[in-house]
């Protein structure tokens, strides 16, 4: 997989953790906020790809983020989207680039 170069990052997000007392509360992590390339799964990929999360609708590139797991989630700063990352993310090159793939949704409380 080619890494993308840094205008490809096209998105901005939030990096959400959730709460550590109640796992339904999500706050948004201390300089958390990062650019990701934000692909839609197409055709064969997405096939492939809901044969192991059914709910899986896009593909997240970013730069190496330390401590970044499956318990976090991104919330898109120009929709206000929630993308829920489905498995702890793939270092694509050592502590360089991440690639996960994350399911999108509304977010209920905005």
């Amino acid at each position: 997989m080619a890494v993308p170069s840094a205008g490809k990052l096209h998105v901005l997000v939030v990096v959400q953790e959730q709460d550590a007392s109640d796992h339904t509360l999500y706050t948004d992590c201390t300089n958390g906020q990062i650019w990701i390339n934000l692909q839609p799964l197409m055709g064969r990929e997405r096939y492939e790809a809901q044969a192991i999360h059914p709910t899986v609708t896009h593909r997240v590139t970013l730069r190496y983020w330390p401590g970044l797991t499956g318990q976090h989630r991104l919330k898109r700063k120009d929709t206000g989207k929630l993308l829920e990352l489905l498995s702890d993310p793939l270092e694509i090159q050592r502590q360089a680039w991440f690639q996960v793939d994350v399911s999108e949704r509304d977010d209920p409380d905005a």
